[in-house]
């Protein structure tokens, strides 16, 4: 997503918006199967419904959002902006997930 909005040549940025896409459609299919799997049968419905409402729900309000970031510094920049942030939340989680796992390892 970071590297979208940088290309001046328009073939370029459609490869990274296809990118962009695949990543998205592959994370909302790993974050059902994770969920479809290690949810307990019988609660299975309630969590799936919450996290349909929670992605789907979110959508409008975050378009909204980006849509006035937009008007107000640029699509290219909120563009680069989400990237940015996108890459910051994923290393605070990798570092977390690391760190829970090491917890683990040590405690057990």
């Amino acid at each position: 997503m970071y590297c979208f909005p940088i290309p001046l040549y328009y073939p370029l940025a459609l490869v990274f918006a296809t990118l962009s896409g695949f990543g998205m459609m592959e994370q909302v299919t790993a974050s059902s199967t994770l969920i479809q799997t290690t949810v307990d049968p019988a609660m299975r419905g309630r969590v799936i419904s919450f996290y349909a409402m929670a992605i789907f729900g979110m959508i409008p309000i975050g378009s909204l959002l980006v849509g006035f970031v937009a008007t107000w510094v640029g699509t290219p920049d909120t563009v680069l902006t989400e990237g940015i942030i996108t890459l910051v939340i994923g290393a605070f989680l990798l570092f977390r997930v690391n760190a829970n796992a090491l917890a683990a390892v040590k405690n057990s």
